[in-house]
């Protein structure tokens, strides 16, 4: 069940304030941090399934790059396809010893990101990429989280906030929020696997063995 950042914040008040109202003023800002320091902790344990994305741009005839989303999170989730080819990924340095079709990424958060295939295009090509985002920053009180379990956000908030008024009842929440970020990654981590247990029956049912031509 997913809440907004009110609803979280009331969570937290109703254990750090003793009632569950939103905080105000520098109370507010100061949670708000702790949330986003909760919430980019969760989407930096690993890599969400939650957060994949697809970014559909265009490379122009003769050019060989183009901008990729400031939520980039420096990693590609799949092959890219340029003009209706899957191009590989080289890292900088693959890249200076590599011939034929492929792709490179550059940049930063401050300067932004982009995307490079390795060639001029004839004429302008349309691009899709999938990528690992981060996520989009909790700056409403309306605002929701795609995290699947906001418990977590509640746990961890209420931690930061425990310690710092040096109240040692945070230690039972950090505690809590451990727990529950281990469990949406070993859930995960078992999607996956039933995923390509999936795939791999499909493929043997249709005659097809793995690992042989």
């Amino acid at each position: 069940m997913s809440m907004n950042k009110e609803q979280i914040l009331k969570r937290v008040a109703s254990v750090a304030n003793g009632e569950a109202v939103a905080p105000t003023g520098d109370e507010l800002n100061q949670w708000s941090e702790f949330l986003e320091s909760s919430q980019n902790e969760w989407a930096g344990a690993y890599d969400p399934q939650v957060l994949i994305k697809v970014h559909v741009g265009v490379i122009q005839q003769s050019g060989t790059s183009m901008a990729l989303p400031s939520q980039f999170k420096e990693k590609f989730a799949g092959f890219v396809k340029v003009g209706g080819n899957l191009l590989d990924e080289f890292d900088p340095v693959e890249a200076t010893f590599a011939s034929g079709d492929y792709v490179t990424w550059g940049g930063n958060q401050s300067d932004g990101y982009y995307l490079n295939v390795s060639k001029a295009q004839l004429s302008a090509v349309s691009v899709a990429v999938p990528y690992h985002s981060r996520p989009t920053s909790l700056s409403t009180l309306t605002s929701i989280s795609p995290i699947p379990d906001p418990e977590f956000l509640v746990a961890r908030t209420t931690e930061y906030v425990l310690m710092q008024r040096g109240q040692p009842e945070y230690v039972e929440f950090q505690s809590k929020a451990d727990v529950l970020l281990q469990r949406m990654v070993g859930n995960e981590v078992s999607a996956e696997i039933q995923k390509n247990n999936t795939i791999r029956t499909t493929l043997e049912l249709n005659n097809f063995t793995l690992g042989e031509d």
